[in-house]
C-alpha cells in the first residue's frame, strides 16, 4: 500500500493529495494498459507496451468526476484519436485508479495531475512566476512560463536521488506532439509513450473527502 503523501493543492471545496514519491510497480493498477520499464535499474518507470484504444470519451465518469469537472476543462474534444490522448484516458480515468481511494477519507483517484491542476499547485506555491494552460481543445499547446518563455520546473524542486524519487512524472494531459508532458527539474519535457526505455513515473492524485484528516509528519509527508 501507498503511505506516504502530500498535499498538492487545497481550493474551496477539496483537498488533493498526490503520493510523496512515485509508485512502485505493485502499486500499478492492472488495467492501466502500463507495465513497468525497469530501464537501467530504476524500477519506477512506466510505459504502454500497446497504445490502448479508448480515447477520453471512453471514460465513463468524464461528466460526474470532480477532480475532471474542475481541472479537466480545457479539453473539450474528448473524442481526439491520437495517441496521446489514448494514453491519458487511462491516467484519467477514475474506475482504473480507484485502488487508491481510502474510503473512509477519499471519493475519487486519478493516475497523475491534469495540466490544469498543475498549474493550479504551482500557481499557489510559486504567484510571482505563475504558469499558463495553452489549449487548443484536443491537446495541450505548451505550459507558459512568464519569467521564463515555454520552460516549467519541477515543482517539488527535487533531483533524482535513487530508486524511488519525485522527478520524472507524467501529466495526465494529452500533449500536442503525441506524447505527454513529463515533469523534471529541467525545461518543459515530454516522455514517450511505449518505449521499454522511458524511466518517467507515476504519482497519482487523490480527492479527499470534505471531513478528511490528515496528519503531517516528517518532510512535508503527510498520513
Amino acid at each position: 500500500d501507498v503511505t506516504d503523501w502530500k498535499i498538492f493543492y487545497a481550493d474551496e471545496d477539496y483537498v488533493y493529495i498526490i503520493t510523496s514519491k512515485c509508485i512502485l510497480p505493485q502499486n500499478l493498477p492492472p488495467n492501466s494498459g502500463m507495465q513497468s520499464s525497469n530501464s537501467s535499474g530504476i524500477n519506477t518507470g512506466f510505459y504502454f507496451p500497446s497504445i490502448p484504444a479508448t480515447t477520453i470519451s471512453n471514460i465513463s465518469k468524464i461528466n460526474s468526476s470532480i477532480i475532471l469537472q474542475k481541472y479537466f476543462t480545457l479539453i473539450t474534444n474528448k473524442n481526439n484519436t491520437d495517441n496521446s490522448s489514448k494514453c491519458a484516458s487511462k491516467l484519467l480515468d477514475p474506475d482504473i485508479w480507484n485502488l487508491f481511494v481510502n474510503d473512509i477519507i477519499a471519493e475519487e483517484a486519478i493516475g497523475g495531475p491534469t495540466a490544469e491542476l498543475f498549474m493550479a499547485s504551482w500557481n499557489e506555491k510559486y504567484p510571482s512566476s505563475r504558469l499558463n494552460v495553452v489549449c487548443n481543445g484536443s491537446y495541450v499547446t505548451s505550459l507558459q512560463n512568464p519569467s521564463n518563455g515555454n520552460t516549467i520546473y519541477n515543482a517539488d524542486n527535487c533531483y533524482y536521488t535513487g530508486v524511488q524519487t519525485e522527478r520524472f512524472y507524467t501529466i495526465a494531459t494529452p500533449y500536442n506532439n503525441g506524447s505527454l508532458i513529463r515533469i523534471d527539474n529541467e525545461p518543459l519535457c515530454t516522455r514517450s509513450l511505449n518505449s521499454n526505455s522511458d524511466q518517467t513515473g507515476l504519482r497519482p492524485v487523490v480527492r479527499l473527502k470534505r471531513t478528511a484528516t490528515l496528519v503531517k509528519s516528517l518532510g512535508d509527508v503527510w498520513t
